[in-house]
């Protein structure tokens, strides 16, 4: 009887690309991480014992190439990859803010929030005025404490909810460390939709994985 031939090994480096592109979450934190902060998807063309070369391409299809080179190197086994790949990930998954009009809009909203907590009286001064002006009497004008503290409850109130669904995302779908989801959460807190947006990003990008992948699947049987 012929024998059934073993199938060849795969290089360390081999099994490091192939990792990788099979975690698409992964790879588009690294392609955040350097540089490449509108990347929709990452393919990692070839490893070596000091890196990988990475390939970013935004929604709009131009692709951006990056050296991502390993912390410690030479990496040899398996066991080396695994540990610079997850210390690589852990670090790529910080939380992030594009730096668009909107988180520009956040930053200022915070700004005028926090400038009008250290000079209340000139707060209180604008209400009577306003108030003067549509009619009302200045005793009918509360304390510009109690109008701040609405103004900022209402904010923090309004990213909360935005900040534990991205929490609860960061966690449970992408098993991101308890560190790094207190980050995100805080930092959603702060800035609101521009940060849940980077996290709604990372959810579509996975889902589209995950589909291509299905129909690869029904194409080959």
């Amino acid at each position: 009887r012929r024998q059934a031939m073993a199938p060849p090994t795969r290089s360390v480096e081999e099994w490091a690309v192939r990792e990788l592109n099979a975690d698409v979450v992964t790879l588009i934190l690294i392609a955040w991480e350097h540089g490449c902060p509108s990347a929709k998807m990452a393919v990692v063309d070839r490893a070596d014992p000091c890196g990988l070369d990475l390939r970013a391409i935004d929604g709009g299809g131009r692709q951006v190439q990056r050296r991502v080179m390993y912390k410690r190197p030479p990496c040899a086994t398996r066991e080396a990859v695994q540990r610079e790949l997850a210390a690589m990930r852990e670090r790529a998954s910080r939380p992030r803010a594009p730096l668009g009009p909107l988180t520009m809009l956040a930053l200022a909203m915070w700004v005028v929030v926090v400038s009008a907590w250290l000079h209340q009286h000139d707060v209180h001064v604008l209400e009577q005025r306003f108030a003067k002006m549509i009619g009302l009497h200045k005793e009918d004008v509360p304390p510009s404490r109690v109008f701040l503290t609405y103004a900022t409850l209402a904010i923090l109130g309004t990213n909360l909810l935005e900040a534990l669904a991205v929490a609860h995302l960061a966690r449970t779908r992408f098993a991101f460390s308890a560190k790094r989801v207190l980050q995100w959460l805080l930092f959603t807190l702060l800035l609101g939709y521009p940060v849940a947006q980077k996290m709604v990003d990372l959810k579509h990008t996975q889902s589209q994985a995950a589909l291509r992948a299905l129909r690869s699947s029904k194409k080959v049987r």
